[in-house]
């Protein structure tokens, strides 16, 4: 039987991932504006959960949904292993995904100074951009990868179920 390639499963399995990598900032977002005052600081909820943080868990869904669904499809044929190695190589995707995007986004504020206006390239800033947005992709790949082999071992799961399959 051919790998099959159906966006469905792929978007299912990142939606999922997206529901939780969201759900675990908001619980981050409120314990830190829970334990911010602590310190003598205030911090608004809105504050924990800026745009960054959604566009980089939708960046990282993105990016498992693409893998998934056109570059390292799952088939009910494969063995556990394999299943877990595509997991593995799935979020890497992923995450050189959101990689490229957030060192693309840093390098063009390197170039737009303060209020929009085009100061010229400014190194210091390109370098700290990129510097984040590698940090930023180590981060999500810590906090994604076990959360996309789950997710690829349950689609696996379910195929299996669907085609009948009883080797592991």
């Amino acid at each position: 039987m051919p790998i099959r390639r159906g966006p469905l499963p792929a978007l299912a399995a990142a939606a999922c991932v997206l529901a939780v990598l969201y759900a675990q900032q908001l619980i981050v977002g409120v314990a830190t504006v829970i334990a911010t005052p602590l310190f003598g600081q205030t911090l608004s909820f809105s504050d924990t959960l800026g745009s960054p943080t959604v566009l980089y868990s939708i960046l990282f869904a993105l990016g498992v949904f693409l893998a998934l669904w056109l570059i390292v499809p799952v088939s009910a044929e494969f063995r556990l292993t394999r299943v877990v190695l595509r997991g593995l190589g799935i979020s890497a995707l992923a995450t050189a995904l959101l990689f490229v995007i957030a060192a693309l986004i840093s390098l063009f504020q390197a170039f737009v100074g303060p209020l929009g206006s085009m100061t010229g390239f400014d190194g210091r800033v390109a370098a700290d951009g990129v510097g984040g947005a590698l940090l930023t992709a180590a981060t999500s790949f810590a906090f994604g990868a076990p959360l996309v082999i789950l997710a690829v071992v349950l689609l696996w799961i379910w195929q299996r179920r669907r085609t009948n399959v009883t080797s592991v």
